[in-house]
């Protein structure tokens, strides 16, 4: 392993300390990126006496990735297991807190805002990857839903969205 430093920048720009799970990674990325921000060469030896991991380790390290040429590859996988794993743990949270709003009797008062905290963290995971202009929050299209639920419920029958062209099934579907 010998990167440059230019491919290190680029790759911390792309990833944070706490896309990766063990904290032993999280260790040796910050060596390695304060390594670059001190325009020291960032090699087996310079990283091991950093003691950040065991030296065996970082070797295994470098036997997986050993060169910078297809940091793009491995940092995408990297950021996509964060994402996986912290969209996991929000899904957990809000199970655990639907379930207490549940069992308290309080899911009418509380459903609003469990919705509202799904929707922030959401748009926090994806702004994390750059995806945040595809996600809304729930509190900012709300009003645009009220509305078409309005304007269906004041008038049956009428066709909303798209003709389907099926008279059958836009009766069915609007």
């Amino acid at each position: 392993m010998n990167w440059s430093n230019g491919i290190i920048i680029d790759v911390a720009n792309f990833l944070q300390p706490d896309c990766f799970y063990l904290e032993t990674n999280k260790r040796i990325f910050n060596a390695i990126v304060d390594m670059a921000d001190k325009k020291m060469p960032v090699d087996i030896v310079a990283l091991a006496s950093k003691r950040c991991a065991e030296p065996a380790y970082i070797a295994e390290l470098t036997d997986v990735v050993s060169s910078g040429k297809n940091w793009e590859f491995y940092a995408k996988k990297v950021k996509g297991y964060y994402v996986a794993r912290e969209l996991n743990r929000t899904v957990e949270e809000l199970k655990n807190e639907i379930e207490q709003a549940i069992c308290g009797g309080k899911i009418e008062e509380e459903i609003v805002n469990i919705a509202d905290k799904a929707s922030r963290r959401t748009a926090e995971i994806a702004d994390s990857v750059g995806a945040s202009t595809r996600v809304k929050l729930l509190r900012d299209i709300m009003p645009r839903i009220c509305d078409r639920l309005d304007y269906a419920i004041k008038h049956p029958g009428e066709l909303i969205g798209i003709d389907s062209g099926l008279k059958n099934l836009n009766a069915y579907t609007s």
